[in-house]
C-alpha cells in the first residue's frame, strides 16, 4: 500500500495518529485506520516499508 504522507512512518501506523494534519484530525485518523486495515505492506511517504502485523484474538 502506497500511503504517501497519510502514513509517513511506522509510528503513525502504530499510534493511529498523524502529527501533520492541516484540516480534519478525525478524517486523518479514519484514513490511517483504513489504510492499516486493508494494507499488508505499507510504503510510507518518509520511511522504509514495513509489514502490518495483525493480532489473532481467537481463543479455543
Amino acid at each position: 500500500m502506497l500511503t504517501g504522507d497519510s502514513i509517513q512512518n511506522s509510528i503513525v501506523a502504530r499510534e493511529r495518529r498523524n502529527a501533520v494534519v492541516f484540516w480534519s484530525e478525525e478524517l486523518a485518523t479514519q484514513t490511517i485506520d483504513t489504510l492499516v486495515t486493508i494494507g499488508d505492506v505499507i510504503y510510507p511517504g518518509r520511511d522504509l516499508p514495513f509489514r502490518v502485523m495483525r493480532r489473532c484474538c481467537s481463543q479455543s
